[in-house]
């Protein structure tokens, strides 16, 4: 058997604690735990500091409900009895029939009707506007309506400036009258009459120009027209020009609203 040297043994140093082992940073455990603390931060912020999201707010529409032409016409207690564009709803082609008389309005088949059984003597009349016909050396204009049951053309003179044609006498003297255009409300009829507090008939403006004219009427247009009455011994007369045309004191157009809806069309 071989001697071990006792100063070898001596020399070599013997370990008999126990082993470390080299622990990992964390543990599993710890860092779900961090994760989660990390996601609940990052929620918690996005609900504090994102931007909130605007609550739509209510729009209050104020625009007045436009309604068709017949249910106007029937709210007003009268009918159609032609018109030019179905689709229009201000009113502006609209021939009413004989259900819209009351005690200040006439009938509109009067208008359509006067002038062909008094045609010497045309104090009002109603047709469809058809154009403008422009006056030699004048600064008056013609316009044409037609009857749209007959087709047959009316002619009348529009006067812009002071003259012999449109002058009348009044108990105060001599008066120019120069063509006014006026507006009828469709609105006004046998079931609002009661209640009615405007002019069915009303001036929108004192201007008197063709330029006001031609922006006020249009093509298809229903139009009625009132002359000037000249006074003879025991009678009167319409007033006429030297190519026997009727002179116009009144040029009165049509609208649901009167002058009101005029007005917001010519701004």
């Amino acid at each position: 058997m071989e001697n071990i040297n006792q100063e070898t043994l001596d020399k070599t140093e013997i370990n008999t604690g126990p082993v470390s082992a080299k622990k990992p940073f964390l543990k599993p455990i710890y860092l779900l735990i961090v994760a989660v603390l990390i996601i609940a931060l990052l929620i918690i912020g996005w609900v504090f500091f994102m931007p909130k999201p605007k609550t739509p707010q209510k729009v209050t529409n104020n625009t007045p409900k436009t309604v068709s032409a017949q249910e106007a016409v029937t709210k007003a207690g009268y009918g159609i009895f032609w018109q030019g564009d179905k689709n229009d709803k201000t009113g502006r082609n609209i021939i009413a029939d004989d259900t819209r008389k009351t005690s200040t309005t006439h009938y509109d088949s009067v208008g359509l009707n006067y002038a062909e059984e008094n045609p010497e003597n045309i104090m009002m009349a109603l047709g469809v506007f058809k154009g403008w016909e422009a006056i030699e050396n004048s600064t008056d204009t013609y316009i044409l309506l037609e009857n749209p049951i007959n087709k047959k053309i009316l002619k009348g003179r529009l006067t812009f400036s002071a003259s012999s044609l449109n002058s009348v006498s009044n108990p105060s003297g001599q008066k120019n009258v120069t063509t006014a255009l006026m507006v009828e409300d469709l609105n006004y009829g046998p079931k609002t009459e009661k209640d009615w507090i405007n002019d069915y008939v009303s001036r929108p403006l004192e201007e008197n120009s063709l330029a006001l004219f031609e922006k006020a009427i249009k093509v298809g247009d229903v139009v009625a027209v009132r002359t000037i009455l000249e006074n003879m011994p025991g009678y009167q007369i319409v007033r006429k020009d030297d190519k026997g045309v009727s002179v116009v004191s009144k040029v009165v157009i049509r609208r649901f609203g009167g002058s009101s809806q005029l007005l917001k069309e010519l701004k």
